[in-house]
């Protein structure tokens, strides 16, 4: 059994970011806020991404559970949970296991940013500071390596900066060529591997804001027939 578990702090810098961080759950266990979000992915040969299966209920404990799947049926079943605590962070846990064994590309945590609001700015690793280019280079590739903290600009003065207990790997994209984003994938395991059933991931993390978080569910609209129900004739 392999578990990951990556804590992450992610801090909104008061100079970058003068408002209240909205962030949205999904019914597939991600998180999205103005500019981006974050959420783990699977990727199959040829760098397909996995299909996600919602499951627009929430259990008692506050988490929801899904499921990421090939052509040929469910291949992880994922259970992510979000909590805001006492200082105002939210914390959070995402987990999959294996339920039949598969080849894959890579396992990760995915940040995924909208390209054209942050063209031509400086994003961070560690002390590393790198340009998102104007111009679509011949490749997608723009950068690698390991790092602590990350710096990732947003719309406007905006900016999200997430910091790790210890260096993780990271491999940023230029995406644009299949959509308006760029994208870094932190942390998991790549490198084209056998997956085996029972395989587990986690990943921890602890998001904060210096103007504090909104957090919501995403979730269904109920309508109950009430006493003044009048029917459509």
């Amino acid at each position: 059994m392999r578990v990951f578990a990556l804590g992450v702090i992610v801090a909104v810098l008061g100079s970058c970011f003068g408002e209240v961080l909205q962030i949205r759950q999904g019914s597939d266990g991600g998180l999205s806020f103005p500019g981006g979000g974050l959420s783990v992915r699977v990727f199959l040969p040829g760098w397909e991404s996995a299909r996600v299966a919602c499951d627009w209920d929430v259990r008692e404990d506050g988490a929801r559970t899904f499921a990421l799947k090939d052509a040929l049926g469910v291949l992880f079943a994922g259970t992510s949970r979000c909590e805001v605590v006492e200082s105002g962070a939210l914390d959070c846990e995402i987990s999959l296991i294996c339920v039949r064994e598969c080849a894959l590309e890579s396992v990760c945590l995915s940040y995924t940013g909208a390209y054209a609001p942050v063209i031509g700015r400086i994003w961070k690793a560690d002390e590393r500071q790198l340009t998102l280019p104007k111009e679509q280079g011949s490749s997608v590739f723009l950068a690698d390596g390991r790092a602590k903290r990350f710096e990732m600009p947003l719309s406007g003065d905006g900016c999200l900066r997430l910091e790790f207990p210890g260096t993780v790997s990271y491999y940023a994209q230029d995406s644009r060529q299949w959509g308006s984003n760029w994208s870094l994938r932190l942390g998991g395991r790549g490198g084209s591997f056998k997956c085996p059933k029972g395989e587990r991931f986690s990943w921890k993390f602890r998001i904060t804001s210096a103007h504090g978080i909104e957090f919501r569910q995403n979730r269904p609209y109920e309508i109950r027939k009430g006493d003044v129900w009048a029917p459509l004739r």
